[in-house]
């Protein structure tokens, strides 16, 4: 490539660099000023947002907690939870005949346990593809009165599944479904009113008394029972203690709950207070789609400011969302493979289910720095993996540690920045182009006034090369190519007369060379004793530098002679003191190895004697405890020997209390028996009237016959009754002796297990003592073999140091040696050279 090309291109390359320099940085300029001013923009646009949905979701929360206050010391709620509570305890007390004949019996609750396997297990699998639910299990957890409720309210409830809240009163005469049927339909009202998802009464034993939703929560305990480590279970446990403030509201943050099939559910519970007894808990199982509305703008993301991209979500301190996020609803496709791609590990949990609750897991840098309690703006990969603006802050929720999260994706927050950037680019590039046509005109101009006088030039180069060196430039140009022609020439002249210089400069040094050169091939004989001629040219100063450099190494050959006959000395003194370590060292070793070995023998000993005295140990840990089972058993006996006693006192009492009863009927017998007899005289007085009267007399002396059948008759039943109560007098009199003589036996019985527990309490306090000096002593034991343990790998790794002392010794003895025979080497080479004395 000419010159002329050179330089038409490079013209044309500088302008194409200046005008894409200029456009680049134009484009630069103008593209940050639009990002700054669409970052403060958008910074404001997701702080706004920001701040109203956390406004939003704190005064959601905050109502919430309100209702729940209020209508926990709602007198009919208060009513509610005694009733049922009361009526609960109740269900396994009451005939099986009150259930109707309609209802399920207390040994059949097959249709129960069909709705587990079926009805249950169906939707959960519908909603968790691919999981057991293990339904059984659950059913098989449930007391007789969750089974008898369950069955009334769920099982034979008509109602399709999702509506079991539509049957107010269960068939049969239960007195449960009696409050049933009375506060059912109101607190369902207040459900629907308000939008919970259930309202749960719970009495102060952990037992659901009542529910709305009628879900397998339902009439299950709190404490004990299968939903007891829940949600729920933990909002009855955040309210259940007694000195718990009566207006105070606990919030169990949203989890994974199984009778919800496995949806995510959130609790508020409050205690229920009738005056100042507590008689149970009130807890709500918060709505899900309330929140996940207010949070997605009910699918209006574009009407809010959120645009294409944007989104509001709220991340707890699990670092999980707590609703759904917006590309779960509006493209589930790209969303589950963005999510794939970013390792998602609940992703095949999020697609079964459809919701990204509680799943979708947000450790962003902003999730970060909000749960450590700062609010801010910052761009970063969001839980997809793709650069978001973020705004993001805490929410204040007492019992909540929660973030709220407001992002668009950088790409669409600065798409009109990439488009001011274009158009700059390509309306420069236009520019450019124009501009490279001009400077082509001018370039081309230029280089012929610049190529005319190198041509030139380049011809008298040409002629020299060939041999002429008469020939010049001789430029006229009037610039710069002038100059340099004149330059050209006057270098010429220059060079002719120092080649000619030179060729007789170079006669003289071939001279000084070969001199040089002898005296060189003399050094090469080891002769240091040479000098070397110094000429005037330029090998003088060589002449010197050998001269000197033979000079000096001669002397340091000299002094490397006397170094190496002290070397040679010291090595064979070395060599002698390493013969010698290591004659100790082999010592050593032996006296060492011997040592382990009697180390080894103690070890083992030591070892039977800890493990024969843990075996002692657990000897006497099965003879403490045999002791305090004998202990608790003779304590029993106490017990049941007082209560026996208690019995007999009793039983003396009721006996007495018999006979005063007896001699009372003693005494009502002594008076039907006056009467009879008087009944008796006064029916023969009336007869003998009747019979004086004559004929108007025999009617009465009939009635006066009949009184005194009746008064004999009652003479009679009057003597069998004082006979049975003299019987029971005599036998109620030897039961009382024998009774007595039982009391005084109960009381040296008693006295008897007093005294054996005394000792019995004794002998276990020996026996634990004594547990207690075995274990020292296996303690004492188990230290003892670990100390000839250590003391044992002590005695190996000075072994092992020993031994590797020994081998260094021996290496050491081994490079003695070739030291010894390195040192007379060396003085044999020095001596080889012919020095000066």
């Amino acid at each position: 490539m000419n010159i002329r090309t050179k330089i038409i291109l490079g013209a044309a390359l500088g302008s194409l660099i200046s005008v894409g320099a200029v456009a680049y940085l134009i484009a630069s300029v103008s593209e940050k000023a639009a990002r700054e001013s669409l970052t403060e923009l958008s910074q404001n646009s997701l702080v706004s947002i920001r701040n109203s949905r956390q406004e939003q979701v704190e005064s959601y929360f905050k109502t919430i907690r309100g209702q729940l206050a209020t209508y926990s010391n709602n007198r009919m709620i208060i009513n509610a939870a005694k009733d049922f509570s009361r009526e609960f305890a109740n269900i396994g007390a009451e005939s099986e005949q009150n259930l109707g004949e309609t209802v399920t019996t207390v040994n059949d609750y097959r249709s129960l346990q069909d709705y587990y396997n079926g009805v249950f297990s169906d939707r959960f699998q519908e909603t968790n593809v691919g999981e057991d639910p293990n339904a059984s299990s659950y059913f098989d957890r449930l007391d007789e009165r969750a089974r008898r409720l369950q069955s009334l309210y769920i099982s034979d409830n008509i109602n399709p599944l999702g509506q079991k809240d539509l049957l107010t009163r269960a068939p049969g005469n239960e007195r449960y479904s009696v409050f049933h049927e009375r506060y059912h339909p109101f607190v369902r009202s207040y459900l629907l009113e308000f939008g919970y998802y259930d309202i749960f009464i719970v009495n102060n034993e952990g037992d659901v008394v009542y529910s709305v939703f009628k879900e397998i929560d339902y009439a299950t305990n709190l404490i004990s029972g299968a939903f007891a480590s829940s949600g729920l279970g933990d909002a009855f446990r955040a309210s259940a203690p007694n000195d718990i403030e009566p207006d105070a509201v606990q919030v169990i943050d949203f989890d994974e709950y199984f009778p919800s099939y496995n949806d995510p559910a959130a609790f508020f519970s409050s205690p229920i207070y009738d005056g100042s007894q507590k008689v149970g808990v009130l807890v709500m199982q918060a709505p899900v789609d309330r929140l996940n509305d207010l949070m997605t703008s009910n699918g209006n993301w574009k009407e809010v400011g959120l645009g294409d991209s944007g989104e509001t979500y709220i991340v707890a301190d699990d670092n999980t969302l707590r609703n759904d996020s917006r590309f779960l609803i509006e493209d589930k496709a790209n969303y589950l493979e963005a999510l794939r791609v970013a390792a998602e590990p609940n992703l095949t949990s999020i697609n079964a289910r459809g919701t990204s609750i509680g799943l979708q897991s947000a450790n962003t840098k902003g999730t970060k720095d909000a749960l450590l309690g700062n609010a801010g703006f910052d761009i970063f990969p969001d839980y997809r993996n793709i650069r978001v603006l973020s705004a993001y802050t805490p929410l204040d929720i007492p019992g909540l540690k929660w973030v709220l999260m407001s992002e668009i994706d950088e790409e669409e927050a600065f798409r009109s920045v990439e488009n001011v950037r274009n158009t700059i680019l390509k309306n420069t590039g236009l520019i450019g182009l124009g501009a490279l046509a001009l400077i082509g005109i001018g370039a081309a101009l230029l280089v012929r006034s610049i190529t005319r006088p190198l041509q030139t030039l380049v011809g008298t180069i040409g002629k020299v090369t060939e041999g002429d060196l008469t020939a010049r430039a001789e430029l006229t140009s009037g610039d710069e190519l002038e100059d340099l022609g004149n330059a050209f020439d006057t270098m010429l002249d220059e060079r002719v007369q120092t080649m000619a210089q030179a060729e007789k400069d170079n006669t003289a040094l071939n001279e000084s060379v070969v001199s040089l050169m002898e005296a060189t091939s003399q050094l090469a004989d080891r002769d240091l004793t040479v000098k070397i001629p110094v000429a005037e040219d330029v090998t003088g100063s060589v002449s010197d530098a050998l001269n000197l450099m033979v000079e000096e190494t001669s002397d340091v050959l000299l002094q490397i002679s006397n170094i190496s006959k002290q070397v040679e000395d010291s090595s064979n003194l070395v060599q002698s003191h390493t013969n010698s370590v290591k004659t100790a060292a082999q010592s050593e070793q032996t006296i060492i190895q011997n040592t382990l070995r009697q180390l080894e023998t103690v070890s083992t000993s030591m070892q039977g004697i800890a493990g024969l005295v843990q075996t002692i140990n657990g000897l006497a840990g099965n003879v403490q405890e045999s002791t305090e089972a004998t202990a608790q058993t003779v304590t029993r006996n106490i017990d049941g020997m007082g209560q026996i006693r208690e019995t007999v006192s009793e039983t003396e009492k009721r006996i007495k209390r018999l006979a005063e009863r007896s001699q009372e009927i003693s005494g009502i017998v002594d008076i039907i028996n006056t009467l009879s007899e008087r009944t008796h005289v006064l029916a023969l007085n009336a007869s003998m009237q009747a019979a004086s009267a004559g004929e108007a007399g025999k009617g009465f002396a009939v009635v006066a016959d009949e009184v005194q059948r009746l008064a004999e008759s009652s003479r009679e039943s009057t003597q069998e009754i004082s006979s049975l109560v003299d019987s029971i007098q005599l036998e109620t009199s030897e039961a009382m002796s024998t009774m007595n003589v039982t009391i005084s036996r109960v009381v040296e019985g008693t006295d008897l297990a007093g005294q054996a527990g005394v000792e019995m309490h004794k002998a276990q306090s020996d026996a634990a003592e004594l547990g207690l000096a075995i274990q020292k002593i296996s303690e004492e034991s188990t230290a003892q073999e670990k100390a000839n343990s250590q003391l044992k790998s002590q005695a190996n790794k000075v072994l092992q140091s020993t031994e590797a002392t020994g081998r260094a010794v021996e290496e050491q003895a081994v490079e003695t040696t070739k030291l010894v025979d390195y040192a007379t080497k060396l003085r044999a080479m020095v001596q080889s050279f012919k020095l000066s004395a």
